[in-house]
């Protein structure tokens, strides 16, 4: 679902050649969406504490800490514009970084901004986490009925106009039915202005949809629910997802044994990063590097090791290597004909809050904002980090 993750960082400060130490700006700044679209985001910082009168600018990060591009101080505003086009690699996860200068302040403001393919974009720190699932009944999205058909979902009405005209369609995921089961109809305006009633269509276990065709006159179209204890985890109305129920971000933090990214392997590495297999062909001749930030090891320990083919077809197991708190990387270099290589750990036990592979970010965890900001350090230059 999430197709995009973002982790946004907004730091006011003096500039960037300045020494002055950084601390958190108040609890009143706040970075928050001013518009968006699929494919653009519109966001701002805003406090009763901002000088407006500042020098502003935003610099965009890979999660390795390496700059992908920005705006100059001459040209950027406290607002900026995250679209898919003007950042080459937007689709990983990014950093970014918005320095405030002035006179007085010198603090930094951090939020993660997500999109997901249903919700759209959201900062963390703003988003209420949505439950799974929902009741129809506990749903918004549902006006009262008669008493046969107490909530109706409203697909069109004759006031769309044209718009009115076109195929209407409805889609529900149920999770749960009541004992007695649970029925829905589709009630619609005909060409004379009249209504027409539909059968009752008994709702199932799983995925229920209908579509109303379209018309050559404006119309008024209903899908009507006899109950409202029908539980579901998706709905859908002419394509707009429902907000009653939603995927909740992912958890700061992640244990090697819950993130599936990784599958099984051999007793003594149980948990293995398959960066490349021979299968992938001449791709899998280039560099193949994972990050992992850790968090928290177990009491023992933990190690990894590079597991890989090698000219002649056979495997090389490479020397295992400690686990250690912070930034853990490896890059094995490329070679001139395709081959496997994967990453193997000793225990599940270790604890992450960001894990990348090739470039790719996992979902399993978004907490790369404390290791971007340990990665990070101080700002040299206007693209450079050190």
């Amino acid at each position: 679902m999430k197709k995009l993750l973002i982790i946004l960082f907004c730091f006011p400060m003096i500039g960037f050649s300045q020494t002055m130490p950084w601390s958190h700006c108040d609890s009143s700044f706040s970075i928050n969406i001013n518009s968006q679209n699929s494919v653009e985001v519109i966001y701002s910082v805003s406090s009763p504490n901002l000088n407006m009168n500042s020098n502003f600018s935003w610099v965009y990060f890979n999660m390795t800490g390496q700059c992908i591009g920005g705006s100059s101080n001459a040209v950027a505003s406290h607002i900026d514009t995250l679209n898919t086009f003007n950042i080459n690699n937007i689709t990983d996860s990014t950093a970014i970084m918005c320095t405030i200068s002035d006179s007085l302040t010198n603090c930094i403001v951090t939020d993660t901004l997500v999109y997901d393919s249903l919700l759209g974009w959201f900062f963390t720190s703003n988003y209420s986490i949505s439950q799974a699932t929902s009741l129809i009944s506990a749903c918004g999205d549902f006006v009262s009925g008669p008493s046969a058909w107490p909530y109706v979902l409203v697909a069109t009405t004759i006031a769309d106009g044209p718009a009115s005209q076109a195929s209407q369609t409805y889609t529900m995921n149920v999770t749960s039915l009541p004992a007695g089961g649970a029925n829905f109809r589709v009630v619609k305006t005909t060409a004379n202005g009249n209504w027409f009633n539909g059968n009752p269509v008994a709702l199932t276990l799983g995925s229920n949809s209908i579509t109303v065709a379209g018309v050559g006159f404006d119309r008024a179209v209903k899908f009507q629910f006899s109950s409202g204890d029908v539980e579901f985890d998706a709905l859908s109305l002419n394509g707009a997802a429902s907000t009653c129920v939603g995927t909740s971000p992912p958890p700061s933090t992640s244990l090697i044994s819950a993130c599936g990214d990784f599958v099984s392997g051999p007793s003594a590495w149980p948990y293995v990063l398959v960066a490349t297999t021979i299968a992938d062909g001449p791709a899998s001749q280039a560099s193949q590097t994972y990050t992992m930030n850790v968090t928290s090891l177990p009491a023992g320990g933990a190690n990894f090791r590079v597991v890989k083919t090698v000219a002649n077809g056979n495997w090389f197991n490479g020397n295992a290597v400690p686990l250690t708190l912070g930034v853990n990387t490896i890059t094995v270099n490329g070679v001139g004909f395709d081959r496997a290589v994967k990453f193997q750990f000793s225990s599940g036990d270790v604890e992450f809050d960001a894990l990348s592979l090739n470039g790719t970010s996992s979902a399993c965890a978004v907490g790369a904002s404390s290791w971007t900001t340990k990665t990070m350090g101080q700002p040299v230059g206007s693209c450079l980090w050190a």
